[in-house]
């Protein structure tokens, strides 16, 4: 008797499945065999010619259910089970079969009867039957029910990964999940983590079938964990316990060479230097040609003062990928601190233009052209550090410095105001002075000076600057005033002496311009102090004096003085 092909028709990923057997009996019915060639219709039409010859034949009836299956016929699939049962009633299969089916038809009692069957009479235990059991319950709504199955199937097949345990823990896995039962699940994954790693392992942990590709995703899982857990440890604070999640995701696969340089940060942020360097090291040992160890030596070396360390260490990052902006404005940062503006200005330059790039970067990049005096092109930088950051006012300080070299004065007042409002700085507020000035606001101008005293009562140059401008707005007794006070206040007078002359002179005060003028000229003889007393003499009706004055004014000018 001819052996008969064995006919395994599946559906849904193997849900059904036909019995293992070698023949099919009586010699009678020997030509009637099942062939890939043929329809449904024919195979069902074969199956049942050969049932009438052997109408006990649980195979056959097991057969034509898995068929009726593949075509969704549940009803008709659950009669052909059924009687496969009944013709053997320690058939695995058809009780497996018949499970399935009860589950489609949403029949869970039966279904969990029959599947339960199978488990005891398999000679395997089922291998699948606990999956299987834990599906029905998850779709009868007994999820307690189906975690309780899962569980038990791990339980029977201890804490080895395999083929048998993999669809078991990937399922209490996605039950735990919809469940928001993270405990669960991290249970799960530090349980068979390990061992999803050695059976990975075995094929170079590049997966062989199915049970490599579950393998692959649960450690991926495990891996995801321990990172996200780091990195919840780190936003904490707490990283000593950071570097040891990522030390132990490491030892889940040692190929993640991208957690070295994470692990050696986190080891530095704990205070452990030694721990830091010695990894971060080894990160650039192992891999040299990855930039993000010799960007973690960089940090370190940078957090130890060590610039020149740092400065290499970044360069090699940066000349792996000379994309990475940040790293390059580290680099020109840490230049612009040694004093080298133009390596500085090298790195910063490819930055600038990035939309991304922090307002602190472009401040500094804007710092490292206006120290070699290019005010014009650091002025952009400026602008637009304090439009992504309003609060930076060193940039607005700079900003305004640039302005005012540039002669840009309503800008440069503009950007002065910003700075003194957070700011309240004697020296901005007679620099934003003398740029109103500039910009033809006299009124203003006089503001800030008087900001300047109120801030600092002994600013000389500010009490000189606020007597000029009150004399060029005509409140000549307040610029007396201030001249007085500037003369109170500086040890060579001249000047103070000569202006006050000029207030008492436009005041018609002239004795006493004749007084202030002579003690100018007690403390420097110029032209210009001849010449203004000449004018108050003229004023008096003394030609002769005024004469002599102007004659004495012309020579020192001649002279120079």
């Amino acid at each position: 008797m001819k052996p008969r092909p064995i006919v395994i028709l599946l559906l849904a990923a193997a849900a059904f499945a036909a019995p293992a057997r070698a023949q099919i009996a009586p010699a009678d019915t020997s030509e009637v065999i099942l062939r890939d060639d043929m329809s449904d219709d024919e195979k069902i039409a074969a199956l049942n010619r050969l049932l009438v010859l052997n109408p006990r034949n649980s195979e056959l009836y097991n057969d034509l259910g898995v068929i009726y299956a593949g075509r969704e016929d549940w009803l008709s699939a659950r009669d052909a089970f059924i009687a496969a049962i009944q013709s053997d009633p320690r058939a695995p299969a058809s009780h497996r079969n018949l499970g399935l089916v009860m589950t489609k038809l949403e029949q869970y009692d039966m279904a969990l009867s029959e599947l339960d069957a199978y488990r005891n009479l398999a000679p395997d235990g089922g291998g699948d039957a606990w999956k299987l059991i834990a599906d029905a319950r998850r779709r009868s709504g007994d999820p307690e029910g189906a975690a309780a199955a899962y569980e038990s199937g791990l339980e029977a097949y201890g804490q080895v990964f395999g083929a048998e345990t993999c669809d078991l823990i990937m399922g209490r896995i996605v039950l735990a999940e919809a469940a928001s039962d993270q405990q669960t699940v991290d249970a799960v994954l530090e349980r068979y983590a390990a061992g999803a790693r050695d059976h990975l392992a075995a094929t170079g942990f590049v997966p062989a079938d199915r049970t490599g590709l579950a393998a692959k995703a649960l450690l991926e899982r495990a891996l995801r964990r321990r990172i996200d857990a780091a990195q919840a440890e780190t936003k904490a604070g707490r990283h000593a316990a950071a570097a040891a999640l990522y030390e132990a995701a490491m030892v889940l696969d040692p190929s993640r060479q991208d957690l070295l340089p994470l692990a050696a940060l986190a080891w530095f942020d704990s205070g452990d230097a030694m721990k830091a360097k010695v990894m971060a090291r080894r990160a650039t040992q192992d891999q040299p040609e990855r930039p993000d160890g010799w960007r973690a030596l960089g940090r370190i070396a940078e957090a130890e003062d060590r610039s020149q360390d740092a400065i290499a260490a970044y360069t090699s990052a940066w000349n792996l990928d000379d994309s990475q902006d940040d790293v390059a404005a580290k680099i020109g940062t840490l230049y612009l601190r040694a004093g080298d503006n133009e390596g500085a200005r090298k790195f910063m330059g490819a930055v600038v233009s990035s939309p991304d790039t922090p307002p602190e970067i472009l401040f500094n990049y804007g710092l490292s052209l206006q120290r070699t005096d290019d005010h014009k092109l650091a002025v952009p930088p400026f602008y637009k550090a304090v439009e992504k950051d309003p609060g930076l006012i060193a940039a607005w300080k700079a900003l305004a410095a640039s302005l005012r070299q540039l002669e840009r004065w309503h800008e440069a007042a503009v950007a002065y105001e910003r700075a003194l409002a957070s700011e309240r700085d004697p020296k901005l507020a007679f620099q934003l002075g003398t740029c109103l000035v500039k910009d033809g606001r006299p009124g203003d101008a006089i503001a800030a000076y008087r900001l300047a005293l109120d801030l600092d009562p002994v600013y000389t140059k500010a009490w000189s600057n606020l007597g000029v401008v009150q004399m060029q707005v005509e409140d000549y007794v307040g610029a007396l005033d201030s001249f007085r006070t500037l003369a109170a206040l500086e040890d060579d007078v001249y000047r103070a002496r000569l202006n006050e002359g000029v207030c008492l002179y436009q005041l018609g005060r002239y004795e006493e311009a004749i007084a202030a003028y002579e003690q100018a000229l007690a403390l420097q003889e110029t032209s210009a102090v001849w010449e203004n007393m000449g004018h108050v003499f003229d004023k008096l009706g003394d030609k002769p004096g005024a004469a002599s004055c102007f004659k004495e004014g012309k020579r020192l000018k001649a002279e120079g003085k």
